[in-house]
C-alpha cells in the first residue's frame, strides 16, 4: 500500500485507504469506509422519508377539517412521542443487532406510510391519522442511536469524530430535505400520493441493510 503525507505543521505518513487516499479524520476518509457509505445512504432515504410526510398529511388534514388544531395537533403527534421514548432508543441500540433493528424500522416505516396514505384516501377520522404518525415516530426513535451506536464497529478511532459530524449532518439535512421534498412533490401530485412514495423512499433505503456486518457480540 503507498503512503499519503497529510498537510500540516508535521507531516504524518498514513496509510492509503482504498477508495479514500485522504488523511485520517477526514470526510474523505470517513466515507473510504464502505458500511459508512452504506449507512449514511439508508439514514439519508429512512430519514427523509420520516418527514417527508409532514407537509402532505398537514394539508389533507386541513383540507378535511378546515381546523388549524388538527394540523397542530399533527405536530403534536410526531414530537411527543419522540420525547417520550427516546429514552429507550439507547437500550435498543446497543442491545440488538442493527440490522435486525433498522430492517424491522424501515419495513415498519414502509407499512405505516401506506396505512397512513390509506387513512387519508379514505376519510377516516384525524385521530386515526394521529395515531399512525404517534406509532410511526416511535418505531423510527431507535434510528439515529442504533447508527450511531454502530460507528466503533465501522470505523477506526482516528475517523470516529469526523464519522459522527457527518452522521449528523445527513440527520439535519434529513429534516430538511423530506418537507421539502414533500412540499415539491404536492404541485404535481395529492397528498395520499405523495405519502405512498414516503413507503417506497423507506423501502429503497432499506436495500443496503442486508450488506452491513453485523454487530459483534450481537446476535
Amino acid at each position: 500500500m503507498t503512503r499519503k503525507l497529510c498537510p500540516g505543521p508535521v507531516d504524518v505518513p498514513v496509510l492509503q485507504r482504498p477508495r479514500a487516499a485522504a488523511c485520517r479524520g477526514t470526510v474523505a476518509a470517513t466515507l473510504g469506509y464502505a458500511d459508512m457509505r452504506r449507512c449514511l445512504g439508508y439514514y439519508a432515504t429512512a430519514g427523509s422519508a420520516r418527514s417527508l410526510s409532514a407537509v402532505p398529511v398537514a394539508t389533507a388534514i386541513y383540507a378535511q377539517t378546515g381546523s388549524t388544531s388538527w394540523v397542530a395537533a399533527v405536530t403534536v403527534a410526531r414530537l411527543v412521542p419522540f420525547l417520550l421514548v427516546s429514552w429507550l432508543a439507547g437500550f435498543v441500540a446497543d442491545r440488538l443487532d442493527r440490522r435486525r433493528t433498522l430492517a424491522v424500522m424501515a419495513l415498519g416505516q414502509a407499512l405505516l406510510l401506506l396505512a397512513l396514505a390509506g387513512a387519508l384516501m379514505l376519510s377516516f377520522d384525524p385521530a386515526v391519522t394521529l395515531a399512525i404518525i404517534s406509532v410511526s415516530t416511535v418505531l423510527t426513535t431507535p434510528l439515529f442511536p442504533t447508527l450511531a451506536s454502530s460507528l466503533p464497529h465501522i470505523v477506526d478511532d482516528e475517523d470516529m469524530i469526523c464519522a459522527s459530524v457527518v452522521l449528523n449532518g445527513v440527520e439535519t439535512l434529513s429534516w430538511v430535505i423530506g418537507p421539502a421534498l414533500g412540499g415539491a412533490l404536492l404541485v404535481v401530485f395529492d397528498p395520499v400520493t405523495v405519502v405512498a412514495i414516503g413507503a417506497i423512499i423507506s423501502l429503497a433505503g432499506g436495500w443496503s441493510i442486508p450488506q452491513l456486518r453485523p454487530n459483534p457480540g450481537v446476535r
